[in-house]
């Protein structure tokens, strides 16, 4: 997904790199669904408001390695740091998350699970329309604060995600909700970090360069994302009874 824009989405690389993908995921599910101890239970997707919560995670996982991408490539391209200082402006972001972590842990023993992640989402998607709405990229401390911000967002999903996700689920099938939402995760971070160097690239092709306006563009396209990304957080709302 990456070099599709530097290969052509059309050329006979890329299609031949998606075919593969296509088949083989094929396969996969394929063989998951009829073997007696599959990696990737697919039963579990019969469960609606977990299935709301994978989504989410997906989310998650684009949102945290997609900025964590974005974010340094800013800082270095367009305002000037060294790779170095680009790594200490993530550092508060990194005791913000830790910290945050808790006190969303707490909350989520107290309120239900999808209200504690609307609001982490909400709050991430507040900071990166604040970098959209950045007009001087000089503004080091508003910069900081923002990144520092969105990291704080991302520490509210994370407990009450693992929680609302494996909280809808029978008891036989908690392990295999934990796993199945930890891959997820993962699977949207892999996705996040090339959708948004594909993005990047297209948007600094249109705008000349690697400037501010590239990078804005980008922003505002992750803040959208992520508040569309809200929608499915109602569905994860709590009910007496399990479906799976």
């Amino acid at each position: 997904m990456s070099q599709g824009r530097s290969r052509g989405w059309l050329s006979f690389s890329i299609l031949l790199r998606l075919g593969f993908s296509f088949i083989f995921t094929s396969l996969f599910l394929l063989r998951e669904s009829e073997t007696i101890y599959p990696i990737l239970d697919l039963g579990i997707f019969k469960n609606k408001r977990f299935v709301s919560a994978c989504i989410v995670s997906f989310f998650y996982g684009a949102g945290l390695y997609g900025s964590v991408y974005l974010v340094p490539l800013f800082v270095q391209l367009v305002v000037g740091f060294t790779a170095t200082q680009a790594g200490m402006l993530l550092i508060p972001g990194g005791f913000a998350l830790g910290v945050i972590m808790l006190i969303a842990g707490r909350l989520t023993d107290m309120y239900q699970s999808y209200k504690i992640i609307i609001v982490g989402l909400s709050l991430f998607a507040i900071s990166f329309f604040g970098l959209y709405f950045l007009k001087d990229s000089s503004y080091f401390l508003m910069i900081g604060v923002l990144v520092t911000a969105s990291r704080a967002a991302l520490g509210f999903v994370i407990p009450a995600l693992n929680a609302g996700a494996i909280q809808v689920l029978s008891r036989d099938y908690i392990a295999k909700g934990s796993g199945t939402v930890n891959f997820v995760r993962t699977l949207g971070s892999s996705f996040g970090v090339n959708v948004f160097a594909s993005l990047l690239d297209w948007r600094e092709e249109l705008r000349g360069g690697a400037n501010l306006d590239a990078f804005q563009d980008v922003f505002l396209i992750v803040a959208l994302v992520f508040t569309l990304s809200i929608i499915p957080c109602f569905f994860m709302k709590q009910k007496e009874e399990t479906y799976v």
